[in-house]
C-alpha cells in the first residue's frame, strides 16, 4: 500500500489493517516454528541413522561409503 493511500484511511481503518498484519503474521511465524521443529526432527533422525550405519559398519567389518550430503541453504532459522 502506498503511503498517500495510508495516509487517506480513517484510525480505525488503520487499526482493523495492524490486526490483519498482526494475525497474518502470528499465523505465519507458528507454520515457520513447525516447519523448524520438523526439520531438526529430520535432522535428528538422520544423525541417528548415520551412527547406527557406522555401528552396523563397524561390527560387519564392512568400509563404511562416505556420501557428502547436498548442501541445504540456509532460510534464515533461529
Amino acid at each position: 500500500m502506498k503511503d498517500k493511500a495510508l495516509e487517506k484511511l480513517s484510525k480505525n481503518e488503520l487499526l482493523e489493517l495492524m490486526l490483519y498484519l498482526r494475525k497474518e503474521y502470528d499465523k505465519l511465524n507458528a507454520e515457520n516454528e513447525k516447519l523448524l521443529q520438523k526439520l531438526e526432527d529430520k535432522k535428528s533422525i538422520t544423525d541417528r541413522l548415520d551412527r547406527l550405519e557406522r555401528q552396523v559398519a563397524a561390527l560387519t567389518g564392512h568400509k563404511l561409503v562416505v556420501e557428502q550430503p547436498v548442501a541445504e541453504e540456509d532460510h534464515g532459522g533461529r
